[in-house]
């Protein structure tokens, strides 16, 4: 059996009853967290059409229910109207799950509108996310399903 406990600024490893430490760097536990983020991030993949439209909402800024369902419905020009129970019960998950957060009201808001914004490992899911939808789409050009589509990603032509 091999068991992994972490305490601060060392790492214990038990194999077989024997117990080695290591002294972990900030740089070891900085990559060490990142690589553990991104494979939480896979095990959430594929997202919802709902969660990404939400991850995708609150990237820019924090926003109370109402102004996600507005933004949501902009963004897909009108083509994902989530009810407010989806809306709500997919806000819970996701804040259950660490992508988003209950977030501070902005001053001078009504009291009564909870306000939710994005975590940085909801960021990453985003782009997991967003890479796997792009992998997708250079696929179907490939195989010139879409030869009306020409996909340049950030400059790189395909």
């Amino acid at each position: 059996m091999h068991l992994t406990q972490t305490i601060p600024m060392i790492n214990i490893v038990t194999t077989g009853g024997a117990l080695h430490a290591r002294r972990l760097t900030a740089d070891t536990r900085d990559a060490r967290d990142a690589r553990d983020d991104e494979l939480r991030a896979a095990q959430l993949l594929p997202l919802t059409p709902i969660s990404l439209a939400v991850l995708l909402a609150l990237a820019g800024e924090a926003r109370h229910g109402y102004a996600l369902l507005k933004e949501i419905e902009r963004q897909s020009q009108g083509r994902l109207q989530p009810g407010t129970g989806t809306l709500y019960a997919a806000l819970q998950r996701m804040i259950e799950e660490g992508v988003i957060e209950a977030a501070r009201r902005p001053r001078g808001e009504d009291a009564r509108r909870r306000y939710y914004a994005l975590t940085a490992f909801g960021r990453e899911v985003a782009r997991a996310e967003l890479r796997r939808l792009a992998r997708l789409v250079e696929s179907g050009v490939a195989l010139d399903l879409i030869p009306d589509l020409r996909v340049a990603w950030r400059g790189r032509e395909p």
